[in-house]
């Protein structure tokens, strides 16, 4: 079989792999570990699983960042994959036919497109800034 092809049928039979019942959730202690950003991220992948009825476990890790293939936070372990923060978690349960976003049409697509970038370049730069300016968290929970 050609790379090709191999990737081609690879890729058809992504949509039809079977997924395993209950996925891990790998995330920092919320308590004194994660700050404003990071939670929200771990809130937005709870949310998203909860949403497409995608059972979890939560890992909480003190060295969550160091086992994320990205680096980034949060990450699941769904059989032999590992898909690390948000956006790279919905295009791959897309793949498999899981998509909150399946019954809109291309403007609706569009429209909700633009409100996450929005939410994404203000409010999660606003939270960063936040993490900063804070003495208490920067003192506390940074250090």
């Amino acid at each position: 079989m050609t790379t090709l092809v191999a990737q081609a049928v690879s890729s058809q039979m992504a949509g039809h792999e079977r997924l395993p019942d209950t996925v891990s959730l790998f995330q920092p202690y919320e308590v004194k570990q994660i700050l404003l950003p990071e939670a929200a991220k771990c809130l937005a992948v709870k949310t998203y699983l909860h949403m497409c009825d995608i059972k979890f476990h939560l890992e909480l890790r003190t060295n969550a960042e160091q086992m994320s293939p990205s680096g980034g936070i949060p990450f699941v372990k769904v059989g032999p994959h590992i898909v690390a923060e948000f956006e790279p978690l919905l295009e791959f349960y897309a793949l498999r036919g899981k998509s909150l976003s399946e019954d809109m049409v291309a403007s609706q697509k569009a429209e909700m497109k633009a409100y996450m970038s929005l939410v994404i370049n203000t409010l999660h730069m606003a939270e960063c800034k936040t993490g900063i300016m804070e003495s208490f968290i920067f003192l506390e929970v940074t250090e």
